[in-house]
């Protein structure tokens, strides 16, 4: 593949050692988990048997691999890094179609965090932070072969950071065809609950801690344009690109396939991780208030209100060794039929890849896959519904069936 291999891993791995040193100062500095509970009821979960059907197989051994899109029509692989280049995957090959080294900060949580394309196909979108801590949203067009034409580069949305971690950075086409963004709070929480940006997930007039959605394409003299239906548009001082508020990083987010539900993986601070889910025939979480600040997870965090929190679907707890969730797809694919329908999500540091289930009575059921992958960072679903998860270490890999033992 075309590309400077040691450079790109001595950038990689020195965001990658930042990333886990800082993070593990936050939970060391912190109490030992044991605040007040504030969620009345968290779903309990049931440990299933293991899932020993699953392996993977790397399709794409690209370092800093850190998000994917398929062509709509071409079915053409596209990979961003999180150094800052697009890459398109042809067999054994790579082919660099974008590079915003020169512009993308790569420390901690930073770098080209999110790429998309449009349901027609002619629309490229990248989510990046610059050189000053900013999150940047742009646009190519794309041309008839799916290659994005340099000289069409338009900035969609910029948003001004705080602090250099909690970015989000996630975009995705939901089912309606509108764009949706993830943004986290802004940072800058290490030493407790008196510091920080957290307040910023609460505050209707900053786009921080939000989940967005939008129409990315130019309209009336503006960049983008807000939809009519977003639950917060004529609302008194809001955004009106607010779909929802209350989260700390969602560092990653999906939309079921199938059903058109709303998964959100939200990164956590000491003590809990969380997975939140949104039926896309109950609204699909518009105006819902996941709570942060005030809490984490289920447990008190800086206090105040909870009346109207929409409670996560399941509490990650840290004592099981997560750090940072890693979110998720549901499987829809046929290679491995024991997955079907099931949740698929990881952790950045511990590395147990599990499936997830919600059952009847609100709780869950979650199994372990007995395969994993090193410093995963994000998945993405195929055309043909099969899943590939991100990896610092190992690149793109592919989730097969497993050899059959003896």
């Amino acid at each position: 593949m075309r590309r400077s291999v040691v450079l790109t891993l001595i950038v990689v791995l020195a965001g990658v050692a930042g990333f886990l040193l800082i993070n593990r100062n936050r939970v060391d500095a912190w109490l030992e988990c044991t605040m007040e509970q504030r969620n009345p009821a968290p779903a309990t979960a049931t440990l299933g048997p293991e899932i020993d059907t699953v392996a993977f197989e790397v399709v794409a051994p690209i370092a800093g691999a850190l998000g994917m899109a398929f062509h709509p029509t071409t079915g053409d692989m596209y990979v961003a890094t999180k150094q800052g280049q697009v890459e398109l995957i042809e067999g054994d090959s790579s082919t660099t179609l974008i590079d915003l080294s020169d512009e993308v900060s790569t420390t901690l949580e930073q770098g080209l965090l999110g790429i998309a394309i449009d349901p027609t196909g002619s629309y490229l979108y990248l989510d990046f932070t610059d050189v000053d801590d900013h999150t940047h949203v742009i646009e190519y067009e794309l041309d008839a072969e799916g290659r994005p034409l340099i000289e069409t580069r338009r900035e969609v949305l910029f948003v001004e950071q705080p602090f250099h971690t909690h970015n989000g950075g996630q975009i995705e086409f939901g089912p309606d065809g509108y764009l949706w963004i993830a943004l986290g709070d802004g940072g800058g929480s290490l030493k407790g609950p008196d510091f920080g940006y957290g307040e910023n997930a609460q505050d209707l007039s900053s786009l921080h801690g939000s989940l967005l959605r939008i129409d990315p394409r130019p309209a009336d003299g503006a960049a983008y344009s807000v939809p009519t239906d977003n639950p917060y548009v004529g609302t008194e001082g809001a955004r009106g690109e607010i779909w929802m508020t209350g989260l700390r990083n969602p560092w990653r987010f999906s939309f079921d396939s199938d059903t058109g539900d709303l998964w959100i993986a939200d990164v956590g601070q000491f003590c809990w991780e969380e997975i939140n889910f949104y039926a896309a025939a109950d609204g699909r979480g518009a105006a819902t208030d996941s709570g942060w600040p005030m809490v984490e997870g289920p447990d008190d965090y800086r206090g105040g209100d909870v009346d109207g929190v929409t409670w996560a679907a399941f509490d990650v707890s840290h004592d099981e060794g997560d750090r940072s969730i890693v979110g998720g797809m549901v499987y829809h694919g046929a290679a491995i039929p024991e997955l079907q329908g099931w949740y698929i999500f990881t952790d950045t540091y511990v590395g147990n890849m599990r499936a997830l289930r919600q059952l009847g009575d609100g709780s869950v059921e979650i199994r372990s896959i007995t395969a994993d992958r090193t410093q995963a960072v994000a998945f993405a679903e195929g055309p043909d519904g099969e899943l590939y998860v991100m990896s610092f270490q190992e690149g793109v890999s592919k989730l097969v069936p497993a050899a059959p033992s003896g």
